[in-house]
C-alpha cells in the first residue's frame, strides 16, 4: 500500500514497485483493524497525522469475497512529497 500523491491516502501496492517507504500487513481484517487502532501506518510510513485507509479497507473487503490472499501483503508505501 502506499500514500498517493501526498494526500495521505494509503493504498495497496501488490506488485511492490511503487516508490517510497513501504509497510507490510497480514491480509486479515483483524490485523488491519489492529494496525488502524495502534496507528501503525503513521509510524511505519513515518508520516504525521492519520492517513486515509479506506482504500485498504475496501481491498480487505474484496479479499474476504474473492481469491485467497498471499501470506502477507505489502500494504503501504509513503509516496508523499516533501
Amino acid at each position: 500500500m502506499s500514500t498517493t500523491n501526498g494526500n495521505g491516502a494509503v493504498v495497496v501496492d501488490r506488485a511492490g514497485n511503487q516508490p517510497g517507504r513501504g509497510a507490510w500487513l497480514h491480509p486479515a481484517p483483524e490485523c488491519l483493524q489492529a494496525a488502524i487502532r495502534r496507528r501503525a501506518f503513521s509510524r511505519a510510513l513515518r508520516i504525521s497525522g492519520s492517513p486515509d485507509v479506506s482504500g485498504v479497507e475496501e481491498y480487505f473487503d474484496r479479499l474476504e469475497i474473492g481469491s485467497p490472499p498471499r501470506e502477507t501483503e505489502q500494504v503501504a508505501k509513503n509516496m508523499s512529497t516533501p
